[in-house]
């Protein structure tokens, strides 16, 4: 993070001639390196965003996708193999896994099995809990402790690019913001790719736009190779790599107190010229290649095209009936072309847009759609995210707009970003449901609005009281959701109370609040007789609770989906709102009465009675699907 001079450059001072005209050199500038109040502020802050995140590691129950992340990333670094859980890359969950090997867990890999298509890692999750059962919590939960500093390197990154382009205030902002942002504490304490992958492309769009100015292209191309091994959409980053290169002399560098001399120069009088620089830039990527290779042991490297199985469309092409993988290539010449990365890592794109290409439905604020909205994603941010984002996100354009033309480098390379991987993931229209998606685009957001510290280091009184309590406002609502944070939704839609309106699956209720529910259970002995509907991938009796299934109706067809209709409607019922809104309805009868209570905003409570009992019975046929789904 620390520019360093080239040896000869002129060392910052009087020119040397009296009566020469200044260079950019001749005056003092603040130094790049940290104060100990600097390292005092950034320790404390990075400590509280730890201990947050370790608090809700240990009070989540497990998601749907930890389990299958866990065993992943144990089997690497048991067995040495990245064939499971393959529509993610590997390192996310080899740095949760560690913690492991002192654990020394049974394993059960007989269900990993190489079919196409075929994805075992929910199974092997659940089935890899399950006979651990004296050691699976602290596994879960040290898993998750691994994963915290690499939340902490985004945050560190987000502070000095902040800090670098928009000045010291911006920094702070930035720091804090990423501290109690409640999208990266609700994700952040997850064993999950997308915080930590989140945070490696935000390492490698600072080190892209450090070379840009003036730093080394061996950096960039290390931080793009870490940041595919962590997250597969962070792909879009090499074409927009060419693209921001492209554009960048069209824009000057930043005049940053903290930036070399070499840095105010444009394109023309620098080192390198168009030809130099995109030597370097393709180095750079043939770098970020290798790096990915590295990080999967270059296995499968180099397997000829017409050489794999694709369940796709796109790179299967059409299949005769029964069979369930192809390859359009197989009698071309481009057949013949190996691929230089590894088998695993064109798998797992290949079946992740295979399940975007099957598509399914999709809920957003009450109503339902095979497929998606190209919208989605952004109405989803905009309830999702603390509504005093939108007031600093105003001001801040308001400084890219108004300030000196030496900021439109650094911007582009800081909302280019943004836009690219919020337009990414929303073409694909097979389904639009989990925000986490677009996650990645989060700490450049964070940056970018970290850009109204700006104006409060030019001395406007109005902009320092306006950044200061809008700030207060976010860090506070984010705070009062603890420790919810998961299932945060701002004052927009009602807060999260009413989130479950909008937005439902891991968006709301991943299966975090499980630990709740215990803990409800065993406060209000009275509440019997009494059920439990949950996810299917982490079987409550490992948390203690051995509850028989909420009942619900037959479905149109006269099948049940639930127990048998002769079972008890009467008595006290728990459902998390992923099955009160499943697409099948099979608990549309409990929507339309009040809740008596609610654990946490994901997980709804509900009384019957007699009569309300005996007409809950009496729907013996509720449409299978709601009118609009038809």
């Amino acid at each position: 993070l620390l520019p360093s001079r080239e040896p000869g450059e002129a060392s910052s001072g009087p020119s040397g001639s009296a009566g020469a005209s200044p260079s950019p050199d001749s005056h003092p500038r603040p130094s790049i390196l940290w104060t100990r109040q600097t390292w005092a502020g950034v320790l404390a802050l990075l400590a509280i965003h730890s201990l947050l995140l370790g608090w809700l590691a240990a009070v989540y129950s497990p998601t749907y996708d930890e389990p299958g992340h866990l065993a992943a990333g144990y089997r690497i670094w048991t067995a040495g193999s990245v064939d499971l859980y393959i529509v993610n890359p590997p390192l996310v969950k080899t740095v949760a896994a560690w913690p492991l090997l002192f654990f020394q867990p049974k394993t059960d890999w007989a269900r990993v099995i190489d079919s196409p298509g075929y994805r075992p890692e929910f199974s092997t999750g659940r089935v890899f809990l399950a006979e651990n059962p004296d050691t699976w919590y602290w596994m879960m939960t040290t898993a998750r402790w691994a994963c915290i500093p690499l939340s902490l390197i985004g945050a560190v990154v987000a502070f000095q690019w902040a800090r670098e382009v928009f000045g010291a205030t911006s920094g702070w902002i930035a720091l804090v913001l990423w501290t109690f942002d409640p999208n990266l504490l609700g994700n952040g304490c997850l064993l999950a790719p997308d915080v930590g992958g989140s945070a490696m492309g935000l390492v490698a769009g600072y080190l892209f736009w450090k070379w840009l100015e003036w730093a080394s292209w061996e950096r960039a191309g290390l931080g793009l190779g870490l940041a595919l091994l962590s997250k597969a959409t962070l792909l879009v980053f090499g074409p927009l790599w060419v693209v921001l290169w492209v554009l960048s002399p069209f824009a000057p560098p930043v005049l940053s107190p903290f930036a070399p001399r070499k840095d105010i120069l444009s394109r023309s009088e620098r080192r390198h010229s168009w030809g130099g620089e995109g030597l370097q830039l393709m180095f750079a990527l043939l770098l970020s290649c290798y790096v990915l290779n590295l990080g999967y042991g270059f296995k499968g490297t180099g397997t000829r095209l017409k050489d794999f199985e694709f369940v796709s469309y796109a790179l299967g092409g059409e299949r005769r009936a029964g069979q369930v993988s192809s390859n359009k290539f197989r009698e071309t010449q481009l057949g013949e072309l190996p691929i230089p990365v590894p088998r695993e890592f064109v798998l797992g794109l290949d079946m992740q847009k295979k399940d975007f290409e099957f598509g399914r439905w999709t809920f957003l604020a009450g109503r339902w759609k095979w497929g998606g909205w190209w919208y989605f994603y952004l109405a989803a941010i905009a309830i999702k995210s603390p509504l005093g984002y939108g007031v600093l996100l105003l001001a801040a354009l308001g400084v890219v707009w108004r300030g000196e033309p030496t900021l439109r480098r650094p911007v582009l390379a800081i909302v280019l970003p943004i836009m690219a991987i919020i337009g990414f993931v929303s073409r694909e229209q097979g389904f639009t449901t989990f925000v986490r998606y677009v996650l990645p685009a989060l700490p450049f957001a964070l940056v970018l609005l970290a850009g109204v510290g700006r104006w409060v280091d030019q001395g406007s009184k109005l902009a320092r009281y306006g950044v200061g309590v809008t700030l207060a406002w976010i860090v506070s609502t984010s705070v009062w959701c603890l420790p919810f944070s998961f299932s945060y939704f701002n004052e927009l839609i009602g807060g999260p109370g009413r989130g479950h309106e909008y937005l439902f699956d891991s968006n709301l209720d991943w299966g975090q609040d499980l630990y709740f529910v215990r803990d409800w259970v065993e406060r209000h002995p009275e509440a019997r007789p009494l059920t439990l509907s949950w996810n299917d991938i982490f079987d409550p009796e490992l948390a203690g609770l051995n509850l028989p299934l909420t009942p619900n109706p037959p479905n149109r067809e006269g099948g049940q989906v639930g127990p048998h209709p002769d079972s008890s409607f009467e008595g006290w019922h728990i459902v998390c709102v992923n099955n009160l809104h499943s697409a099948d309805q099979r608990y549309a009868y409990l929507r339309e009465l009040e809740p008596v209570d609610r654990i946490g905003y994901s997980v709804m409570v509900y009384h019957l009675d007699e009569e309300q009992a005996r007409k809950a019975k009496a729907r013996i046929s509720p449409p299978l699907l709601p009118p609009d789904m038809k």
